[in-house]
């Protein structure tokens, strides 16, 4: 962790992306990823002085977090999503509501309407969508909480917004080509459409007037969920799914039929439950291996290894840290074993 710490202190920010995405994939292959969390998490809130600001800063670290959290999501977010994507891409009406943007057939009015209602539908599923959240999702959304409410008791659901929503679910509905839900071209009217319903999903889960005059006529949306927003949230961090498997690897999810599915153990592997109206039922067989993410091979591994090494060398940050390292030379061999 100490060399993961100093390459994260040593980048520069045009270096976040890149590396959030890699030192993923090289935290988990290792077995380390979740001291990783647990080490970046305390960063998070020791450094911050507001709650509002709690994991919504441009940082590697909350980077990270929003990639490990697609990942581990992929099933969840395709089932999710798809129907809303697929919806979106075949309407041929116009989304647009700032009114100078209006082509000559459209109408302001009937625009307004067709998002309202597209948004909410959205905004549906994600609240309906409870029973099959991955459980590693739910385990960290509910680490987050314990790790912050002594120093911010008040936070709690402008955290979980913001690991929730902001990291994780906003920023696919605004790029679903980005995260498998489409394969189709996206057209200016569908991409005008995924940034607006990103945007009113985020602002309806922040319990936050629209500043913009554009987007006022949405306002009332805001009252209206908040209260489901707030009980979503709370069932989000709910310790009747969690507190049994608090010290355990647990998985994402896989859907049959009706049932959802669920895999937990130490390793890739564990075993077989399903949620069957709120129940946890345990089937004794061991689950089926999940795929490229947590199967995580060989090469996909050493390409990242190649891509922080360039990173590293690029930037000069290789020798500082070995120079670093001086006082700890087992540590500073460790480090040369795996970049050279």
């Amino acid at each position: 962790m100490k060399i993961i710490k100093l390459i994260i202190k040593n980048a520069e920010i045009f270096d976040y992306e890149m590396l959030s995405q890699n030192l993923i994939i090289f935290l988990e292959f290792n077995k380390i990823i979740k001291n990783y969390f647990n080490w970046s998490i305390i960063q998070e809130i020791e450094t911050r002085n507001d709650e509002i600001d709690l994991f919504r800063g441009n940082t590697i670290e909350n980077k990270s977090l929003g990639y490990f959290m697609k990942y581990i999501g992929q099933n969840y977010i395709l089932e999710l999503f798809s129907p809303i994507v697929e919806e979106i891409l075949n309407t041929k009406e116009s989304f647009e509501i700032i009114e100078i943007k209006l082509q000559e057939k459209d109408n302001l009015l009937e625009n307004q309407e067709r998002l309202s209602k597209i948004a909410q539908k959205t905004l549906h599923r994600i609240l309906d969508s409870m029973s099959y959240i991955p459980l590693n999702i739910r385990y960290f959304a509910q680490m987050l909480w314990n790790k912050a409410k002594s120093k911010f008791p008040n936070a709690k659901y402008s955290l979980l917004t913001g690991f929730f929503f902001l990291r994780f679910l906003s920023p696919i509905i605004a790029v679903p080509e980005r995260n498998g839900i489409t394969f189709k071209k996206i057209d200016p009217n569908s991409r005008r459409a995924f940034v607006l319903v990103s945007k009113t999903i985020q602002n309806i889960a922040n319990r936050a007037q629209f500043k913009e005059q554009t987007m006022s006529f949405l306002n009332p949306l805001v009252s209206q969920y908040e209260n489901k927003i707030k009980i979503f949230l709370d069932s989000l961090i709910d310790p009747f799914f969690l507190t049994k498997y608090q010290n355990q690897n647990v998985l994402i999810y896989s859907q049959t039929e009706s049932n959802y599915e669920v895999c937990w153990g130490t390793d890739l592997y564990g075993e077989h439950f399903k949620i069957e109206k709120g129940k946890l039922q345990i089937n004794s067989k061991l689950f089926l291996k999940f795929g490229d993410f947590f199967q995580i091979s060989e090469a996909k591994y050493l390409n990242s290894l190649i891509k922080i090494f360039d990173f590293l060398q690029q930037s000069e940050i290789y020798q500082k840290i070995l120079d670093l390292l001086n006082d700890d030379l087992t540590l500073q061999q460790k480090f040369k074993n795996v970049f050279l």
